[in-house]
């Protein structure tokens, strides 16, 4: 006997559902596209080019959000919710919307389909935005968590003050 029961749909529900997730994955196409054109984009001055990243990255964070909305509630419940709420908490990071960032951050933690918790960028990026938060016992735990997967080198493409902050205060060996 098999204790796990298969959650049977309607046809209309079949379609309903794939049709989400056709436009989910429409949207994160679209997100691809913007993000590489962020990197794409090189204007003589630099306070232009910051000025047009930062609108790129306002765009990437509406096609995250309208491809979240695609997801039934509760969101937590769908593996497919990790990465736009991720996503999202890592462009409001970069924008230095902090808070956020967190609470972003904090629903990719909650989903309970995916392991965000055995994802080294999730942790990093969490416990970087609890710092910014002032929320020093979260940050302790989410970096750790980070460095514990993966080492010093998740830590190499980010400000230097995270990895100090964690050696300062969490023995490491």
């Amino acid at each position: 006997m098999n204790p796990v029961r298969k959650v049977r749909r309607t046809n209309w529900e079949n379609i309903a559902f794939e049709r989400n997730f056709t436009l989910y994955f429409s949207f994160m196409r679209q997100c691809i596209r913007i993000l590489c054109q962020i990197n794409l984009v090189r204007l003589p001055n630099p306070d232009m080019e910051k000025l047009v990243q930062k609108q790129k990255i306002h765009e990437a964070i509406g096609a995250w959000q309208r491809s979240l909305s695609m997801i039934p509630n509760p969101q937590n419940a769908y593996p497919q919710s990790l990465w736009p709420e991720t996503s999202i908490g890592d462009a409001y990071f970069l924008l230095g919307e902090y808070e956020t960032a967190l609470e972003h951050l904090q629903n990719a933690v909650g989903n309970i389909e995916e392991m965000a918790e055995g994802n080294p960028f999730v942790m990093l990026r969490l416990g970087q935005a609890c710092l910014e938060n002032h929320r020093i016992e979260e940050a302790k735990k989410y970096l750790l968590s980070a460095h514990m997967i993966e080492g010093e080198e998740i830590f190499s493409e980010d400000d230097g003050k995270y990895l100090d902050f964690l050696k300062r205060n969490v023995p490491l060996e």
